[in-house]
């Protein structure tokens, strides 16, 4: 109800990171950014990018573009570089609502070759939720280690077997059952 445009468009939104994969990738962020820094730097960088691709190509709130009141020339000048198919109503937008504020997905789309043939920006959550994997699986694999200097070699697959039912537990969802058979226009 509070996001209506972004319901509609479920499919193309479909990827969630969790609490509990989060929690862990930060824990593996912290404590893996002295023994292998560059792993964490490009794991950490990757994140960053796809996550801001993944925004699509304008910040919105609320399902509306946040919009910002510019200086006739700089919003003109902004109308311009948008461009678009219909470039008179984009400069009237940009100078009656106020400029979009654009995320980097807008400067590929609009500057890279071959990315403005992609309709669908979102994708790049994947590559998000890859590098929240890799970033968790270095968390857990800390908490195991120290729960073995801890408690002894029983403990890592105690606390392994702890965070897979905590994800299974998040993940667990009502899948709603379609009935098979024929309607009432079908008999």
């Amino acid at each position: 109800q509070m996001f209506p445009v972004q319901t509609r468009l479920w499919v193309e939104k479909i990827h969630t990171l969790g609490y509990v994969a989060l929690a862990l990738a930060l824990v593996g962020l912290w404590t893996w950014r002295k023994n292998r820094p560059r792993i964490i730097w490009a794991l950490a960088i990757a994140w960053l990018v796809s996550y801001s691709i993944a925004l699509g190509p304008f910040l919105k709130y609320g399902d509306e573009l946040v919009r910002v009141p510019l200086p006739r020339p700089i919003a003109e000048f902004a109308a311009s570089v948008a461009g678009g198919d219909s470039e008179a109503e984009v400069r009237r937008s940009f100078l009656e609502a106020g400029v979009p504020v654009p995320l980097p997905s807008a400067f590929l789309y609009k500057f890279v070759p071959f990315t403005k043939s992609m309709r669908v920006m979102a994708r790049f959550t994947v590559w998000t939720v890859f590098m929240t994997a890799a970033l968790a699986g270095l968390g857990l694999l800390t908490l195991a280690t120290a729960a073995r200097r801890r408690w002894g070699a029983a403990a890592p697959p105690l606390i392994a077997s702890l965070f897979v039912a905590l994800v299974a537990f998040e993940s667990w969802t009502k899948v709603p059952m379609v009935l098979v058979g024929p309607r009432p226009v079908d008999l």
